[in-house]
């Protein structure tokens, strides 16, 4: 069952369903009896376009003719997929799908009368290839594969782990490799569809995993002159293209997510890689679909979830910014606002943000702001995507001025995305936001409460002892709530006004708290001590002290800090302690050498 790759192999690698569905109408005119392997390729390429129905028909219509020219290895596949496939069209009566009532009725009642077993037992004998299909249908080969990936992923885990002073033979992840690259071509050529149950998935998915923290182990050793090679660890160096295939089809989008968040270094990627990303991204397009089930925009949002994490180019930020502009909706900005601003942010730490392509995040602005005026209930969960925009806007003089927009969302919907976004809006923005506001009356509840700390921060109102008041004595009453639920309730109600604590601790650090007694009181009473030590850094108890608190700082206040040795020093040692323990992300990382590396240093030669 070997073939030569068909054209239409790298549309599907790349998801490119504008071009599968070219190569399906030409093949249209060309469907007959004399060309059963041409019903075969045109149900496969249904199958990929999720067509489930007309996918169905072609490999009943690839069956019937490979039976009548006895070509039973091919009829035998035809008829495998027909009944996989049929399957899917008759899931949940048809609603997954999309097909209608009476051709789910139809199918049902053929794939009724499919016994696989019973048609494998009446094959002739043909030696090996036998046991091939035998395996195939029963996914005894996906069975097999799986208990091999696993195996060679814990070899490939050893191996990265592990200090060799010499080590020889073929490493874990290349073997790994080029087994899962052999097995994803044979069920591609070989026209296979089961790639979409989980017994097929899961094989790929650790395999991803697996070369994923190969690549991103840290290098053990060094060259070794006498033996003229590198000792220490063994591991991948690059992710290559056929990596980041399988993460976009195989992977979990939270699970890849999870995954990326937990790596301290650049994704290390090959061209090729680099160049996959931007094939498959220039090439999305959103593709109808004959139900919303079947609606596939995760590859696309995955590619650029890893943008975010790698080194990019100038080429490759344009195109994904032409692209998120020409193809997002409201939904997506819900759903991955954080994917765009971490991929935002990649392009600005890499210097790819320029004069050019910020015309493209400022047209993303306005369209996201005018998607926001007909659904102003929504804006509260746009807050950080508009910020970075607006940011990035405002930074390379584009700044967002738009003052009918602003207008239209000074509403109480709308009010705090406009009270966010006012630092970084032109001066006709930022006249309407104050006229509306500079007469604002605090009124009691969390969100009264946030918007006043907002408004104060940027000096559009003056700090207010009465309105302080208000706001800790909220919390007095609160207390006493909570001691008497404690008697009453069985299971306490989780209380999380934590950000409007931050809130007033970000006003205290700006000397706009009048009564800043109250404001430790309540921190000491919640212990939150992570406030307790953005308000006293220079005397806080650094036993206590928790690395990820730095994430809640600004730039500005990290310097303050990092100014003063003993809190530098401090710092420094908890994070040094952490990174022994493996208990550090990226991000950290990134803040620690930015700010803090160096005390201990300094320390030891003063000593």
């Amino acid at each position: 069952m070997n073939h030569d790759i068909p054209d239409w192999v790298e549309a599907v690698n790349t998801f490119d369903y504008r071009a599968l569905k070219n190569i399906v109408d030409k093949n249209i005119p060309y469907l007959a009896e004399s060309r059963p392997q041409l019903y075969a390729e045109q149900g496969y390429l249904y199958y990929i376009l999720k067509e489930y129905f007309s996918a169905y028909n072609c490999f009943k219509m690839a069956t019937s003719i490979y039976y009548r020219q006895r070509e039973y290895i091919k009829y035998f596949i035809a008829e495998t997929n027909r009944y996989l496939i049929g399957q899917i069209v008759i899931d949940s009566n048809g609603t997954i799908s999309g097909v209608g009532h009476s051709d789910v009725k139809i199918v049902k009642e053929e794939i009724n009368a499919i016994d696989l077993d019973r048609t494998y037992r009446s094959l002739p004998n043909m030696g090996g290839n036998n046991k091939v299909l035998k395996d195939i249908y029963t996914f005894n080969i996906a069975h097999a594969l799986f208990q091999d990936a696993y195996s060679t992923s814990e070899k490939v885990k050893e191996q990265a782990d592990s200090n060799y002073t010499f080590f020889s033979g073929i490493s874990a992840f290349s073997s790994m490799r080029r087994s899962m690259e052999d097995y994803y071509n044979y069920i591609v050529l070989n026209q296979l569809a089961v790639d979409r149950y989980t017994e097929h998935i899961k094989i790929f998915r650790i395999y991803f995993q697996s070369i994923i923290g190969s690549v991103t182990a840290a290098n053990m050793g060094n060259y070794d002159p006498v033996h003229k090679a590198k000792v220490g660890n063994v591991h991948a160096d690059k992710l290559n293209r056929f990596d980041l295939m399988v993460a976009l089809k195989y992977e979990e989008f939270k699970k890849l997510q999870r995954l990326l968040k937990n790596i301290s270094i650049n994704l290390p990627m090959e061209e090729d890689a680099i160049d996959y990303l931007m094939v498959v991204i220039s090439r999305y397009e959103k593709w109808p679909v004959k139900s919303i089930f079947l609606e596939d925009n995760f590859f696309f949002w995955k590619a650029i979830l890893i943008l975010g994490y790698c080194e990019l180019n100038e080429k490759l930020v344009e195109i994904t910014l032409n692209k998120i502009n020409e193809c997002i909706n409201i939904l997506d900005y819900r759903e991955y606002g954080n994917v765009i601003i971490r991929f935002l942010k990649n392009a600005e730490t890499h210097g790819l943000i320029n004069n050019f392509n910020i015309e493209l995040i400022e047209l993303f602005l306005k369209t996201e702001m005018k998607y926001l005026c007909n659904d102003k209930t929504e804006s509260i969960m746009h807050i950080s995507l508009v910020l970075q925009s607006a940011w990035l806007c405002q930074k390379y003089m584009h700044t967002y001025d738009d003052k009918e927009t602003i207008s239209q969302l000074l509403s109480d919907e709308g009010r705090m995305l406009c009270i966010k976004i006012y630092p970084y809006v032109g001066n006709a923005c930022k006249n309407i936001i104050c006229e509306t506001y500079k007469d604002w009356k605090l009124k009691r509840g969390n969100q009264d409460f946030d918007f006043y700390c907002s408004l104060v921060e940027l000096g559009i109102l003056v700090p207010d002892k009465n309105a302080e008041q208000e706001i800790f004595s909220y919390y007095k009453e609160q207390r006493k709530e909570a001691e008497i639920d404690k008697e009453t309730m069985f299971i306490l109600p989780t209380q999380n006004d934590n950000e409007l604590i931050f809130h007033l601790v970000e006003l205290y650090l700006k000397d706009c708290i009048i009564d800043t007694e109250s404001l430790i009181k309540i921190a000491k009473e919640r212990d939150i001590e992570s406030a307790l030590w953005l308000m006293d850094y220079e005397n806080f108890d650094y036993d206590l002290f928790d690395i990820n608190w730095v994430k809640l700082c600004s730039s500005r206040l990290l310097e303050d800090m990092s100014s003063s040795f003993s809190v530098k020093q401090n710092i420094s040692k908890k994070f040094v302690d952490a990174y022994n323990m493996g208990k550090i992300d990226r991000d950290l990382l990134d803040v620690y050498f930015h700010y803090f590396a160096g005390a201990l240093d300094e320390s030891n030669k003063d000593a």
